[in-house]
């Protein structure tokens, strides 16, 4: 998450105008996601835990299941 933060901000105001943030985030976002994924960790890491118990536990908890 903070890399695509940091590409936003890298960005001229020209590529800027042609999306939003919140669509440029959300592409750059789904291709940073590990193939086999379930879940996005609350430190930015993520899990291919199968059952919600567990899942997280050593990265602050679930953020997002995939």
């Amino acid at each position: 998450m903070k890399d695509c933060a940091a590409a936003w901000n890298a960005m001229t105001p020209a590529q800027k105008q042609a999306t939003t943030y919140k669509a440029y985030s959300g592409k750059c976002l789904a291709a940073a996601v590990p193939p086999g994924s379930t879940a996005q960790c609350k430190d930015g890491t993520y899990t291919q835990q199968k059952s919600h118990s567990g899942a997280c536990s050593r990265h602050g908890g679930v953020a997002r299941w995939l």
